[in-house]
Protein backbone atom coordinates (compact mmCIF):
# COMPACT_ATOMS: atom_id res chain seq x y z
CA UNK A 1 0.00 0.00 0.00
CA UNK A 2 3.16 2.05 0.01
CA UNK A 3 2.22 2.70 -3.71
CA UNK A 4 -0.36 5.36 -2.20
CA UNK A 5 1.92 7.51 -0.23
CA UNK A 6 1.98 10.98 -1.16
CA UNK A 7 5.32 11.81 -1.68
CA UNK A 8 6.96 14.65 -3.77
CA UNK A 9 8.57 11.60 -6.00
CA UNK A 10 5.17 9.62 -6.13
CA UNK A 11 4.70 8.65 -9.64
CA UNK A 12 0.95 7.50 -8.44
CA UNK A 13 -1.05 8.44 -11.42
CA UNK A 14 -4.71 9.48 -11.48
CA UNK A 15 -5.57 5.95 -13.17
CA UNK A 16 -4.36 3.98 -10.22
CA UNK A 17 -5.94 6.16 -7.62
CA UNK A 18 -9.32 5.62 -9.50
CA UNK A 19 -8.48 1.98 -9.82
CA UNK A 20 -7.77 1.41 -6.28
CA UNK A 21 -11.06 3.20 -5.67
CA UNK A 22 -13.33 1.14 -8.15
CA UNK A 23 -11.79 -1.90 -6.69
CA UNK A 24 -12.43 -0.88 -2.94
CA UNK A 25 -16.24 -0.68 -4.17
CA UNK A 26 -16.41 -4.12 -6.01
CA UNK A 27 -14.47 -6.73 -4.11
CA UNK A 28 -12.51 -4.38 -1.43
CA UNK A 29 -14.02 -7.46 1.44
CA UNK A 30 -13.33 -9.87 -1.22
CA UNK A 31 -9.63 -8.86 -0.82
CA UNK A 32 -9.64 -8.40 3.39
CA UNK A 33 -12.28 -10.79 4.57
CA UNK A 34 -12.53 -10.50 7.88
CA UNK A 35 -15.22 -7.23 8.39
CA UNK A 36 -13.08 -5.02 10.89
CA UNK A 37 -10.10 -5.63 9.73
CA UNK A 38 -11.43 -4.70 6.12
CA UNK A 39 -12.97 -1.58 7.47
CA UNK A 40 -9.29 -0.67 8.98
CA UNK A 41 -7.33 -1.15 5.80
CA UNK A 42 -10.20 0.38 3.92
CA UNK A 43 -9.82 3.36 5.86
CA UNK A 44 -5.92 3.47 5.91
CA UNK A 45 -6.66 3.54 2.23
CA UNK A 46 -9.35 5.91 1.56
CA UNK A 47 -6.60 8.37 3.76
CA UNK A 48 -4.06 7.45 1.17
CA UNK A 49 -6.51 8.13 -1.51
CA UNK A 50 -8.10 11.40 -0.10
CA UNK A 51 -4.21 12.86 -0.04
CA UNK A 52 -3.54 11.73 -3.44
CA UNK A 53 -6.76 14.23 -4.11
CA UNK A 54 -5.38 17.15 -1.84
CA UNK A 55 -1.99 16.49 -3.33
CA UNK A 56 -3.87 17.77 -6.68
CA UNK A 57 -3.38 14.57 -8.56
CA UNK A 58 -6.76 13.95 -9.28
CA UNK A 59 -8.47 16.36 -11.66
CA UNK A 60 -10.95 14.18 -13.70
CA UNK A 61 -14.38 15.18 -12.67
CA UNK A 62 -15.78 11.44 -12.59
CA UNK A 63 -12.92 10.69 -10.98
CA UNK A 64 -13.46 12.71 -8.19
CA UNK A 65 -16.90 11.30 -8.06
CA UNK A 66 -15.96 7.91 -7.35
CA UNK A 67 -13.45 9.20 -5.09
CA UNK A 68 -15.90 10.96 -2.82
CA UNK A 69 -18.34 7.80 -2.79
CA UNK A 70 -15.13 6.33 -1.23
CA UNK A 71 -14.63 9.13 1.07
CA UNK A 72 -18.33 9.02 2.25
CA UNK A 73 -18.15 5.13 2.71
CA UNK A 74 -15.02 5.63 5.04
CA UNK A 75 -17.00 8.14 6.80
CA UNK A 76 -20.24 5.92 7.48
CA UNK A 77 -17.38 2.50 8.45
CA UNK A 78 -18.75 1.08 4.98
CA UNK A 79 -22.22 0.41 5.39
CA UNK A 80 -25.07 1.38 4.00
Amino acid sequence: MRGLDTTSDSSTSELEVIGVCIQLLTYGSGIVPTRKTFIGWANEVARKLKSQQVAGRIKDSNALKILGVVNYLCKVNWTL
